[in-house]
């Protein structure tokens, strides 16, 4: 098939026919007239070499042909709206929208209180809920079930491929002493004199016991 010259507008014709198995209802959908609708069938005819459509007592039967190429052709048409329409664009100012972010305990002690004065100057009509959560790993289920539409959160132990993530900051941590505190012949060994030290750590959010 040649397709320089090929008027799209039959595929549209073809898709309003197989819509409506009506020439007269094709036509009022495709916004042309009955006979400016049968002209385009005949062209399709010619076009495929095939009937395309037969008259029955029920409207008009597609053959197997036009069953064969109307999936292909509805999405071409689909394809090429998405093209021709402008693009709207997202104005946060004018959209009175809820977003539910969850955050683990880290972020949401260092980003929130400025993510929150963003969120109000940048969206003034929406609502932003909180939600806290301890576990990093909680994060997938979470968007997962649409308990939360965004996550603040350090890295999951196992990511998930069909997540978008971006990294947003790194931090390491450190540990303060005393300046009187012995640091004894281990200091080349960090770990070893940091284990060995008295400590307080938490799990579970309930606090240890030095040394524990």
């Amino acid at each position: 098939m040649n397709f320089e010259g090929f008027d799209l507008n039959l595929l549209a014709a073809f898709n309003a026919l197989m819509t409506e198995r009506n020439v007269t209802k094709a036509a009022a959908m495709a916004g042309v007239s009955q006979p400016a609708m049968s002209a385009a069938l005949a062209r399709l005819r010619r076009v495929f070499d095939d009937p395309l459509f037969i008259r029955s007592a029920e409207g008009l039967l597609p053959t197997a042909k036009a069953q064969g190429i109307a999936p292909p052709v509805a999405e071409a048409l689909a394809r090429i709206r998405s093209v021709m329409q402008p693009a709207e664009t997202f104005d946060p100012a004018a959209q009175a929208l809820s977003f539910t972010l969850g955050l683990t305990e880290y972020p949401l002690h260092i980003m929130l209180p400025a993510l929150s004065k963003a969120f109000a100057a940048q969206a003034p009509h929406g609502t932003l809920h909180i939600r806290a959560f301890t576990d990093r790993d909680e994060t997938v289920a979470l968007l997962d079930s649409g308990k939360i539409d965004v996550a603040l959160s350090v890295t999951p132990s196992k990511t998930q491929s069909r997540i978008l993530s971006v990294p947003l900051l790194s931090d390491e941590f450190v540990t303060l002493t005393g300046k009187k505190r012995r640091r004894g012949a281990r200091r080349d060994d960090p770990a070893a004199l940091y284990g060995d030290e008295a400590h307080s750590g938490v799990a579970g959010g309930q606090p240890l016991r030095p040394g524990g």
